[in-house]
């Protein structure tokens, strides 16, 4: 093979001279552990299974402890009945045609069932369960919020998304990050202050609200929120979920 390149090269150290810039690669000789096996004498190194055998003992020296973290970085459960019927489920991932991401296409199933179960539970209109991470699936939230608002109130320069400040840091920096290309202010503050003041005094700019079950300290949202314009929708999101509630008037107020 190496004959057959043009123009030929004499060994794989010479093709891989000519083509590898030199400012990348590695000047010194690697220093592999020599395997109590003799796998490799000369270079060093050592076989697939002793070195799984030496990352399980590294391993065994770790200590499991309880994280207090929070922020969303928590440890989850998932019942043996999901883990057999749908994670290690062949009918996920086999009954596609070979060109398809076969395990995408089981999973956006999955997700649909799941959101539809939602529904069921919640009486919500809409529910949806993103294949996104949790901060990236709320910034979509926020440009669908405001793509469904009529095109008047979408080309406002003061169209405001306002974000509880109790949801998750990271959540709230890529909010923030988002907003910028569509012109989005983001407000983050307490939304139950003084009677949902800082969702009231947004006016026609309110495009939306975001909230969080629980939230970043672990404490469940009070309440529905009031905001003040038909049309607006509130996201109560819970861990990779965003549920998302059109408001509607009632008794004077949009709640």
């Amino acid at each position: 093979m190496l004959e057959s390149l043009d123009p030929p090269v004499e060994s794989l150290d010479d093709f891989i001279s000519q083509t590898i810039p030199q400012d990348i690669r590695l000047k010194q000789t690697l220093s592999l552990p020599v395997s109590k096996s003799g796998f490799d004498s000369k270079t060093g190194g050592i076989a697939e299974s002793e070195a799984v055998r030496q990352t399980l003992d590294l391993l065994g020296q770790n200590k499991q402890v309880t994280s207090y973290i929070g922020a969303g970085y928590y440890g989850t459960f998932v019942p043996e009945v999901i883990k057999r019927n749908v994670l290690e489920s062949p009918a996920w991932y086999t009954s596609y045609t070979p060109y398809q991401a076969e395990v995408s296409q089981g999973r956006l199933e999955s997700l649909l069932n799941f959101q539809t179960m939602v529904t069921d539970l919640t009486a919500l209109p809409i529910a949806n369960a993103s294949v996104l991470d949790e901060a990236t699936a709320a910034a979509e939230a926020m440009t669908l919020s405001m793509n469904a608002l009529p095109m008047a109130r979408q080309k406002r320069e003061g169209k405001t998304f306002v974000v509880s400040h109790l949801c998750h840091p990271q959540t709230i920096a890529v909010l923030e990050s988002r907003s910028d290309g569509f012109g989005i202010r983001i407000r983050v503050g307490d939304l139950f202050s003084e009677d949902h003041k800082l969702v009231r005094d947004q006016g026609d700019d309110l495009i939306g609200v975001l909230a969080q079950y629980s939230d970043t300290e672990v404490i469940l949202v009070r309440g529905v929120l009031t905001a003040r314009r038909t049309g607006a929708m509130i996201r109560l999101r819970q861990a990779a979920m965003v549920r998302m509630v059109t408001v509607e008037k009632v008794s004077g107020r949009h709640q």
